[in-house]
């Protein structure tokens, strides 16, 4: 852990910036890391922390929450298949321009020949506010379906009730393998659809 700079973010009264006279101010919400670097032979994994601090503009808890930024060392592809890694490139591709709030959507992935290997049964996609990082967080999710509905191309199906809020969203493709992430999609925006008006056309007979 990186020495926090900031001011102890417990206990402070609700509502407020006022510590509580009751208790000793302290730093009880921290954020601990660890990075295994000699996982590979050849290879020293990195990690830093770029960025650790408090959040004093929340007053809904006698905490004050904090956070931090970090940056990780990653291979290159070159590297990653002499060190046979598995799916290091994102399996699924997510192809989604935008969404229409109260209705039905169909939103389409696409997943290589060669990177369908890594797929199982119980993978699932959950949807996610663009501006959430917490992958527990999730607003909906569907299951995986088991074949693409052409070529390379799976199709998800999602009522009505998933996207009721505008704004923008995420997919995320969970394995539930490996555990591991196998596609994000870009931020899409999920709006209420345009209504057209119709233009009658009056028929008119010559006589």
């Amino acid at each position: 852990e990186t020495l926090p700079q900031f001011k102890p973010t417990f206990k402070l009264k609700v509502g407020t910036d006022v510590y509580d006279a009751k208790r000793r101010p302290a730093w009880t919400d921290r954020i601990l890391y660890k990075v295994n670097t000699g996982n590979y032979d050849d290879v020293k994994l990195k990690l830093t922390q770029q960025n650790y601090r408090s959040h004093p503009e929340f007053y809904e808890s006698d905490h004050k929450p904090v956070s931090s930024f970090f940056r990780i060392a990653v291979f290159s592809n070159k590297l990653a298949d002499q060190l046979l890694l598995k799916a290091f490139h994102p399996v699924v591709k997510f192809h989604i321009d935008e969404v229409y709030l109260d209705e039905d959507n169909v939103l389409v992935y696409t997943v290589d020949t060669k990177d369908m290997r890594y797929l199982r049964s119980w993978d699932w996609i959950g949807v996610y506010r663009a501006d959430t990082f917490n992958l527990e967080t999730y607003l909906a999710f569907l299951w995986a379906p088991s074949h693409p509905a052409r070529d390379n191309a799976y199709e998800l199906y999602f009522d009505e009730n998933v996207f009721i809020r505008s704004g923008k969203y995420r997919l995320a493709y969970h394995s539930s393998d490996s555990r591991d992430i196998l596609g994000i999609s870009p931020p899409f925006p999920a709006r209420v659809r345009d209504l057209v008006p119709e233009v009658g056309v009056e028929a008119s007979e010559e006589l």
